[in-house]
C-alpha cells in the first residue's frame, strides 16, 4: 500500500477523484481543497467509493456535502 500512496498518480483511478474524493494517507499532506484544519479528528472520514467499498479519505468539500452511511461489514469469525 505505501508505495501506492507515494505515487499521487494512482489516486486518479479511485472513483470521483474528478470531484475531489482524496484518500487519506498519515504521510501525505491534505489537498488544498480540505474543509477543516488537517489536525481535526474529523479531518479524514470513510467514504464509500463503490458498493460495499470504503476508503479513508480527506474531508473535502465534496465529501462532505455528500454524506454516508456508517460501512456494514460482516465480522469475520
Amino acid at each position: 500500500v505505501d508505495e501506492l500512496m507515494t505515487d499521487q498518480t494512482e489516486f486518479t483511478r479511485l472513483p470521483g477523484h474528478q470531484y475531489g474524493v482524496v484518500p487519506w494517507w498519515p504521510t501525505m499532506r491534505p489537498p488544498p481543497e480540505l474543509t477543516v484544519d488537517p489536525a481535526d479528528r474529523r479531518a479524514s472520514c470513510l467514504h464509500q467509493i463503490a458498493p460495499m467499498h470504503w476508503v479513508a479519505c480527506w474531508r473535502t468539500a465534496y465529501v462532505a456535502d455528500h454524506p454516508q452511511r456508517p460501512p456494514d461489514v460482516p465480522a469475520q469469525p
